[in-house]
């Protein structure tokens, strides 16, 4: 499994699942927030916060890898 893969599979089920609606559906954050029945502006949140978490974990695994 590649980095991205596994730093997905990571994250909390609700980024989760904002992330792959987002990215391999293509749905938009409005469609997104009816989906889940949330705010537009909490999908934002959590899109926002998953790709902090992602950008982490990236960073940490190829700081172990260059150990």
């Amino acid at each position: 499994m590649g980095t991205l893969s596994s730093a997905i599979m990571a994250l909390p089920e609700r980024e989760r699942l904002v992330v792959s609606l987002y990215y391999q559906d293509e749905l938009t954050q409005r469609e997104i927030a009816k989906v889940l029945g949330i705010s537009e502006s909490r999908v934002c949140q959590l899109h926002a916060r998953s790709l902090v978490r992602l950008n982490e974990e990236i960073r940490a695994r190829g700081t172990e890898s260059a150990a």
